[in-house]
């Protein structure tokens, strides 16, 4: 295979260990391959070891081969230099790491353009005019990925967070590369434009002949989207094939677990009787709060009963996660009324008891102070809650965790088990209701159903009440009773988990489910 990507006994390792093991892959000119696996099982260290990216202390060997040019690894910087961010483009996760803050979406793809030209030796004509075809190149760019041209003019803190990913996909195009490396680049999307945005790649790689490396770690997401599939764990291959087939008919065990993992609206929660307000622990009364001149919630009124699961849904900036702080008290509402247990509930952190409501964030490595052991970081939670530092071994019990966890720093810690941390520090006041806001959108999907049934158990143990904050619908079919469904501020629509999303009724709510079920099917 001269005109596409080949790496051959590719291996990775650093002091720690070996990162990588003896993997060897293709992808033909104009085909897409998606690495799946979890957190750790070396798929992002593979793309960036095959793009000359690692990070110091980190080394490869191997062989990459870019349509039939070699470069045996490891290999001097000079030999990446007609590769890397030209022949090779990686898209990374999030937009804010890879656009500068301070200049224009339009100048950053410029830049695209002219290093192109530059390396190619096509930029012989003068520097006026050299300016004048790229600037009409970039809103050529800009089309291709539907946006408007005026979003040149703009800086990347004014877009939306999937504007923001097409900005950063129209940049790495402008190189007109032979192989796009996408690493896990809708994990920070909301569900809809996680979609578009894939959707929008495999538009793009198809049309401009290009090979595509898919790195994710839904296995749902990449269903359509690409044309084989590769499944690692602990840095080796266990399964490869069509995506159909793998999907389809797993032959490994571990792909198996991964798929019975993940959430879908094929396992949604039965709908149950109504709730009665009477047995209410929180009420939220036409609250309303605007910054600036923009809105952020309007008349919204939503109710948490005793024991009870309850979902905000909606897409980024639809005002859920704004609640959620009002509801903590971490903002200070403009109208509306709050109230828990029957009584008024003034605005601000001060006005809450630690056990009324506790929250649990959605990033568990920022959290937690890393300074500090796991029974350091509980045993505070507890001294502000008034109990005993005594109590620190039955709350990681609480949480699944075994005792001797008490002694670990947050760096030797998985992800989940940093928010399996993080949920029994929001326990230590015995607050009757839990707010988790995203607490299992970074999680990987085997760790998050560990969660989301930790969750339950709590429920079902504590008898605590929990408003569930995602942007995940299967997610939320599966672990709520009920859920409120946000757009621009404002509830749009709520009843029964199970009733609203097997047959929603708003047309916003109808995208939604549309949407996660493409993704499904």
């Amino acid at each position: 295979m001269s005109d596409g990507i080949r790496v051959e006994r590719l291996s990775v390792s650093s002091a720690a260990g070996i990162i990588v093991r003896d993997s060897s892959f293709e992808i033909e000119r104009g085909k897409s391959l998606a690495i799946i696996g979890e957190s750790g099982s070396g798929k992002s260290m593979t793309a960036k070891a095959i793009t000359g990216l690692l990070p110091g202390g980190v080394h490869a060997t191997g062989v990459v081969s870019y349509a039939g040019e070699r470069i045996e690894l490891p290999a001097e910087t000079a030999a990446w230099r007609s590769i890397r961010g030209i022949r090779a483009v990686l898209l990374l996760q999030d937009p804010f790491t890879s656009l500068s803050p301070v200049h224009r979406c339009g100048t950053q793809i410029r830049a695209s353009v002219l290093a192109r030209d530059e390396l190619r030796g096509t930029d012989k004509v003068g520097r006026r005019e050299r300016l004048q075809q790229a600037d009409a190149e970039v809103i050529d760019r800009l089309t291709e990925v539907s946006l408007p041209a005026r979003v040149a003019r703009m800086y990347p803190h004014e877009l939306s967070g999937g504007m923001r990913q097409r900005v950063a996909i129209a940049a790495a195009l402008a190189t007109e590369p032979d192989l796009l490396i996408a690493d896990e680049p809708t994990t920070a999307l909301d569900a809809s434009n996680q979609g578009e945005v894939l959707d929008l790649l495999r538009s793009l790689q198809l049309r401009h002949g290009m090979s595509m490396l898919l790195i994710s770690h839904d296995l749902g997401l990449v269903r359509g989207r690409a044309d084989e599939v590769l499944v690692m764990r602990d840095g080796e291959i266990l399964e490869r094939g069509t995506t159909a087939s793998v999907l389809s008919h797993p032959a490994h065990d571990y792909t198996r677990a991964l798929l019975d993992a993940s959430p879908s609206l094929d396992r949604l929660r039965p709908a149950e009787a109504a709730h009665d307000d009477t047995t209410a622990l929180l009420q939220v009364s036409g609250l309303g709060i605007s910054f600036g001149a923009h809105a952020a919630l309007i008349d919204v009124d939503v109710t948490v009963g005793r024991g009870e699961i309850v979902a905000i849904v909606g897409e980024s900036g639809s005002g859920k996660s704004t609640l959620a702080r009002c509801i903590a008290g971490l903002e200070r509402p403009d109208v509306g009324k709050l109230s828990f247990s029957g009584q008024l509930l003034p605005p601000g952190r001060r006005y809450r008891r630690p056990s009324q409501i506790q929250i649990v964030f959605q990033d568990p490595y920022s959290t937690l102070n890393p300074m500090m052991t796991v029974g350091q970081t509980l045993a505070e939670a507890l001294r502000a809650a008034g109990r005993g530092r005594g109590d620190v071994g039955p709350l990681l019990d609480t949480v699944g965790l075994d005792r001797d966890f008490a002694t670990r720093r947050p760096a030797r810690l998985s992800g989940g088990q940093r928010q399996r941390v993080a949920i029994a520090r929001a326990l230590a006041p015995q607050p009757e209701l839990l707010i988790c806001d995203e607490a299992v959108s970074a999680l990987d999907v085997s760790v998050q159903a560990q969660i989301l049934a930790l969750l339950g158990e709590l429920r079902e143990r504590l008898g605590i009440s929990i408003l569930f904050i995602s942007h995940d619908l299967a997610v939320v079919g599966e672990v709520s009773d009920r859920l409120y469904v946000m757009n621009h501020g404002r509830i749009v629509e709520h009843g029964n988990s199970g009733a609203v999303l097997a047959e929603p009724t708003h047309p916003y709510t109808q995208r939604l489910v549309a949407a996660a079920r493409r993704d499904q099917s």
